[in-house]
């Protein structure tokens, strides 16, 4: 799984996870942030990672919505009630750089 923050979505900035079909280790650039576990991976940009760290990924299965999002952000300082965007806090920002 690919996860980058982007300018956008509702408060600010938003939340891309993209999930790979294949093995395709051309998309990973060698900047790349890569977690593992149980033959699962992660795989994050440095620059996403800053609004990133701490974050909790979790999978949600219910008649409204199924699929990988950010649960937890500790650098948000506010997100959207969908839970696809966020305004990031500068002061932790700043702690992280």
């Amino acid at each position: 799984m690919r996860i980058s923050v982007e300018g956008g979505g509702c408060v600010g900035f938003k939340y891309n996870l993209s999930l790979s079909l294949q093995d395709d280790k051309s998309k990973i650039c060698s900047d790349d942030l890569i977690f593992s576990s149980d033959n699962e991976s992660i795989v994050i940009d440095r620059e996403s990672f800053t609004f990133l760290e701490g974050s909790t990924v979790e999978y949600v299965d219910s008649m409204i919505k199924s699929g990988f999002y950010i649960k937890e952000n500790p650098t948000a300082e506010q997100s959207c009630s969908c839970g696809t965007s966020f305004t990031p806090n500068l002061e932790k920002l700043k702690k992280n750089i």
